[in-house]
């Protein structure tokens, strides 16, 4: 039995993510933004997915390369840097800061002031100087425009019967007007929140980016294994699709408003392993028969 990993062990053969990231950062760079999809794929076990089939997908390759000549065998090349620059960007999108309308915060006072208010309700409630159905209204559930209702609610139902519990509760005057004051700009925000036009942050794009050049290359690695496997219905098996049991049809970046641009690279810039005229799009093999390229 081996002994556990230490922080002492040799990992002198990991290649660091973001070492790869920057190995293939111009090919991501280079795909065409309205080329760049947004797929409703998991980004990191997407690219965990793809690690796992590579052991297979190379023990075949050799065939692949004597059987499919005109096959363009760079996409296995590029295939693990792509999986592990998918990871890479993938936390490097997740751990960004993003700028903040200061609606939570707002949220957590208001949260805790209707608290307070609610509780003072209940107790004039209590000795009959409200009636209860004053707050039918009154929800006590989550959400920004929800809390902020309650608290309109709360600062109404004081304020209308305010010379009949005035010097009977704690409640000051000043309360309710920070009260509907704080309402107001949370319903404020929150509205314009929702009626915000969507946009993607440069590293969300990134994340898309490296997505789409994954995937891409994934399929056409899948194509080759499919042809090679064809009669022995295993490819799957081989190299399963990351689209298993989904059924949403992928939205364009193009479709959706950049918040901060991605730094353009130099024309020239590799965009698809090995660049070759013969690349899988275009292979047609005469073989008889069925076959999953034939068109």
């Amino acid at each position: 039995m081996n002994p556990p990993p230490t922080i002492g062990s040799d990992f002198t053969g990991e290649e660091l993510s973001s070492e790869r990231f920057a190995r293939v950062l111009p090919a991501i760079m280079a795909v065409p933004r309205e080329e760049v999809k947004l797929l409703s794929l998991d980004a990191v076990s997407a690219a965990i997915a793809v690690i796992g089939c590579l052991p297979a997908i190379r023990a075949l390759w050799p065939q692949v390369v004597e059987d499919l000549p005109i096959y363009d065998a760079g996409y296995l090349d590029k295939l693990e840097d792509y999986a592990w620059a998918t990871n890479c960007a993938h936390i490097g999108n997740i751990t960004q800061v993003r700028d903040s309308d200061g609606l939570p915060a707002l949220y957590d006072e208001a949260v805790a002031l209707r608290s307070v208010l609610h509780s003072d309700m209940n107790m004039v409630i209590t000795h009959g100087l409200i009636r209860p159905e004053t707050m039918r209204q009154y929800s006590g559930q989550a959400g920004y425009k929800i809390v902020a209702y309650d608290l309109q609610v709360l600062s109404t139902v004081f304020t209308r019967h305010w010379a009949r519990i005035q010097g009977k509760c704690a409640v000051q005057p000043g309360e309710l007007v920070h009260a509907d004051k704080l309402a107001a700009r949370i319903l404020r925000l929150a509205t314009l929140r929702d009626h915000a036009p969507k946009t993607l942050t440069a590293q969300a794009e990134m994340q898309a980016r490296a997505m789409t050049l994954l995937a891409r290359c994934y399929d056409q690695v899948r194509r080759a294994v499919h042809f090679i496997r064809w009669k022995q219905r295993d490819a799957d098996d081989i190299a399963p699709s990351l689209y298993a049991g989904r059924k949403h049809k992928p939205r364009a970046v193009s479709d959706v408003r950049l918040a901060q641009p991605a730094q353009p690279i130099k024309p020239g810039a590799e965009t698809t392993p090995g660049n070759s005229a013969t690349a899988m799009h275009g292979l047609r093999v005469p073989v008889p028969g069925s076959d999953p390229f034939m068109t």
